[in-house]
């Protein structure tokens, strides 16, 4: 019998994920390993439902979509679109969202959303070798006018791959909207430790040296704004 502590304890967002990173034995510095993680995982349907639903998520949501409609953006693709609750959202006011992740529980789920709410979604699996899919954007003959990334950065081996991939899909004046966790190793354990040099001020000058430059608002949001110059 679990004590109330214990059954708190294990109510915590991250804690389904770190139970089957570990119970998998994933290992960090392994690009095939973690392609596999994500691919047999359903921890991330918990994680990402509980994390979406909470106030402030949904308030830099509502912040995000406003300045997304200032600069005048019609054409997303969301990339590493997890469960789907931006793409249904995006879609619903009227965006046309293309939606981009590595098949897997969680790519399944959200397509089952997509459908249940009767959306019309346009689905793009990623896959390659080594890890590639986790990174490169290469889908010929398709463009957008934004490229949406949320906390997909400090996930994959090669983070400046797939920032500069963002900035080459991208026409002149693109909008890439990305937010990242890269410092915070210690509380997520999918969070690579070798991307912690790539948070924070690093990862805006990142942005800048591929020709994303952050768009300057009065409200600060883990969803960064972001135009290719």
């Amino acid at each position: 019998n679990l004590n109330q502590s214990e059954v708190e304890q294990d109510m915590l967002v991250e804690v389904p994920v770190d139970k089957d990173w570990k119970h998998l034995h994933i290992n960090p510095d392994d690009s095939a390993d973690i392609l596999r993680f994500y691919q047999v995982t359903d921890s991330y349907i918990y994680e990402l439902m509980a994390a979406n639903n909470i106030v402030q998520t949904l308030f830099t949501f509502a912040i995000m979509v406003e300045r997304m409609q200032k600069l005048g953006v019609q054409n997303v693709l969301d990339y590493g679109g997890g469960a789907g609750t931006l793409s249904i959202l995006l879609a619903r006011l009227g965006y046309q969202v293309t939606y981009a992740d590595v098949r897997s529980k969680t790519s399944d789920f959200a397509k089952w959303r997509f459908g249940k709410r009767g959306l019309n979604i346009p689905i793009i699996e990623l896959a390659g070798d080594e890890g590639s899919d986790l990174v490169a954007i290469d889908f010929d003959g398709v463009t957008f006018d934004c490229i949406l990334s949320t906390e997909v950065i400090e996930h994959v081996p090669h983070p400046l791959e797939l920032i500069k991939s963002f900035a080459n899909k991208l026409p002149h004046g693109g909008v890439a909207v990305v937010s990242e966790s890269c410092n915070y190793t210690e509380q997520f354990v999918s969070h690579l430790e070798s991307n912690k040099q790539y948070g924070g001020e690093a990862f805006i000058k990142h942005m800048r040296d591929v020709g994303l430059e952050p768009v300057e608002d009065e409200f600060f949001i883990p969803q960064q704004i972001f135009v290719k110059k």
